[in-house]
């Protein structure tokens, strides 16, 4: 049968999977621009104190918060903040796209049982998803560490994926000193991708893991000597542990969040014990130890306040009230509601033969999950999981699609139309 004699949806399901990633990019960067110049300015603290304490560094060696890592706040403050740095965000939010193709691609090939066309449609679904996608449209414009930090965390499955554990690891260090909570993870995915998904020996996961620690020494060692001329310590991230610990474990916390505010009070958490001690690192170390109390001394409060932050991980849409509008709500079903259905449906036909290369992706979640179950659970930070969830659902919708609407096969011509 030829191509212009098959049914409209196989036409459809060709051209998609025939289709190479600039097209994809090409739309991902027009919703980009479009949301850029339509969505308000969220006005978020975080990204003015982005550029401040990038500007601090510059100008006097220091950095004026406690809570952030550096690389950000430099790029913040080099671009000038503003369209710059958003336009900043969006390069690497449509290399994300292409990321997300080239995984899902990965991911299909590996043990060669899922057909290259249905391969191609998975990926390829996955990217005009991840174009599209209303979290990674909001968050290339608003000026956070999501975007960078998730294109940063894609890229080092990508070069683990493939092999490359030296760019890899220059990857997962650049991430660290954007965002540090993927610090305690990259040596378990490590492991993970070398003796799980490529199974290779135990001497080269040694190997590399020296060149990842030689690595991480390497480049954090400038911020190391910042902090301790700062503080007279040492600390080895930066001093935000402690916060969103205590946040999340405190008398007052009732819904599983907890958002700072400017005296030190909001619905969930109480700062204002803290705000006497002066010197932040014994501040720091009070937190921790008020958390680790609570803990100890309410456990059954603890793990209730643990399920909430889980079901707030996992919401189908965001908590705060400035963002549950009924477009915003449909938006977030539609999107992630959708491909976490399509993701657990991967899982349960496909998981058992795909288990090897699905590893590092299901001990990042876990790990992330688990963070933040034990801190505050927001959506925000589920973020970086999200291009793992259109992978797989990309995969899970065209093995379905496959299966559906398979081509007839052709037909033998009938005897009576030989006769002649």
């Amino acid at each position: 049968m030829s191509p212009a004699a098959l049914p409209l949806p196989h036409r459809l399901l060709d051209r998609v999977a025939d289709l190479g990633p600039w097209p994809i990019l090409a739309l991902g960067l027009v919703l980009r621009l479009a949301v850029l110049v339509l969505l308000p300015d969220q006005g978020f603290p975080d990204t003015a104190a982005y550029v401040a304490d990038g500007r601090a560094l510059v100008e006097t060696g220091l950095v004026q918060t406690h809570t952030y890592m550096p690389l950000y706040s430099l790029v913040a403050f080099g671009l000038g903040g503003g369209v710059f740095l958003h336009l900043f965000d969006i390069v690497l939010s449509l290399a994300t796209i292409w990321l997300v193709r080239e995984l899902a691609l990965a991911l299909a090939s590996h043990g060669g049982t899922i057909p290259p066309q249905t391969a191609r449609l998975g990926a390829n679904l996955a990217a005009l998803a991840w174009a599209a996608w209303p979290h990674a449209l909001f968050y290339a414009v608003s000026g956070l560490t999501e975007t960078s930090f998730t294109f940063l965390l894609c890229l080092v499955f990508l070069l683990w994926t493939r092999e490359r554990y030296l760019w890899g690891s220059l990857a997962a260090v650049a991430s660290i000193l954007i965002r540090p909570t993927g610090e305690l993870a990259y040596p378990i995915l490590l492991a993970a991708f070398i003796l799980v998904v490529h199974r290779r020996s135990w001497g080269l996961l040694l190997r590399q893991g020296l060149v990842l620690g030689l690595i991480y020494v390497t480049l954090m060692t400038p911020w190391w000597i910042h902090n301790h001329e700062k503080y007279g310590t040492f600390v080895r991230l930066n001093l935000g542990g402690s916060l969103v610990l205590y946040s999340g474990a405190n008398p007052a916390n009732t819904s599983g969040g907890g958002v700072n505010t400017d005296n030190g009070r909001s619905d969930d958490v109480d700062y204002s014990p803290f705000i006497g001690i002066t010197d932040p690192v014994e501040r720091d170390r009070a937190m921790t130890q008020a958390a680790v109390q609570f803990i100890h001394d309410h456990p059954g409060r603890w793990l209730t306040l643990s399920g909430k932050k889980f079901v707030r991980f996992w919401r189908l849409w965001p908590y705060a009230k400035q963002y549950t509008a009924p477009h915003i709500i449909a938006a977030s079903l539609l999107s992630y509601g959708l491909a976490l259905v399509g993701a657990i449906a991967f899982l349960v036909v496909g998981g058992r033969r795909h288990w090897r290369p699905l590893t590092p992706m299901l001990l990042f979640t876990g790990y992330l999950t688990a963070v933040h179950m034990a801190t505050i659970g927001s959506i925000r930070y589920r973020f970086p999981l999200e291009p793992f969830l259109v992978v797989l659902a990309g995969l899970a919708v065209a093995w379905l699609v496959g299966s559906l609407s398979r081509r007839p096969p052709e037909s033998a011509t009938p005897p009576e139309s030989r006769a002649g």
